[in-house]
């Protein structure tokens, strides 16, 4: 999905790589103000994570459900995951893989993967996957992926009594592995350990 840029979401940016955070604040809350929804969604982002930006993740919170409800879609797809996790905005599954399907149906591709991993991953029923060009389908594929499925742990193998320590191989299913590992891939770093000596 490609959009024209605001231009202050431009100059956040270039603002942002001379490291000067509070003008490129700035600059988002002025394009916010006229009705960006990118701009709003992005200064949304800053102020939950509090990264570059005041930590006020409640303003942010408040935002981004604005931009949301403007059909946003990585805010729709955002709200959806803090919904699912019950971070910001009440807990609600319903409602959180509705917000995903939305955003999958305004374009958000990072939304469309993950209905993908969820529709493929029940081999009870796996769910016919709409070409990228039905909108209205990827809204109906979220409502038709049974979250039960999700819910239910499998069988475990205990692998130790005292402690108690069980290993669930299909846990999660192999396309949503596969997922996780490439959204994970770019962000893997050397692990900081304390070391007391």
């Amino acid at each position: 999905m490609t959009t024209l840029l605001h231009p202050l979401c431009l100059e956040a940016e270039k603002l942002d790589a001379a490291n000067a955070h509070d003008d490129a604040i700035n600059a988002l809350a002025t394009a916010t103000q006229a009705g960006d929804i990118e701009a709003k969604t992005r200064l949304a982002k800053r102020l939950i994570s509090g990264i570059n930006a005041p930590y006020l993740p409640n303003d942010g919170a408040s935002l981004l459900g604005e931009a949301a409800g403007q059909g946003g879609p990585e805010a729709l797809s955002l709200c959806a995951s803090l919904t699912a996790l019950g971070v910001l905005f009440p807990r609600d599954w319903n409602k959180a893989i509705e917000g995903l399907g939305y955003a999958a149906m305004f374009g958000w591709e990072g939304a469309r993967q993950q209905l993908r991993v969820m529709a493929t991953a029940d081999p009870r029923h796996p769910l016919k996957i709409p070409a990228a060009d039905n909108s209205q389908g990827w809204l109906t594929l979220a409502r038709e992926i049974d979250l039960s499925f999700w819910f239910t742990l499998p069988p475990g193998e205990i692998l130790n009594e005292d402690p108690r320590i069980s290993c669930f191989r299909q846990l999660l299913p192999i396309s949503a592995c596969e997922h996780l590992i490439v959204r994970s891939r770019s962000r893997l770093t050397r692990a900081r350990v304390y070391d007391a000596q």
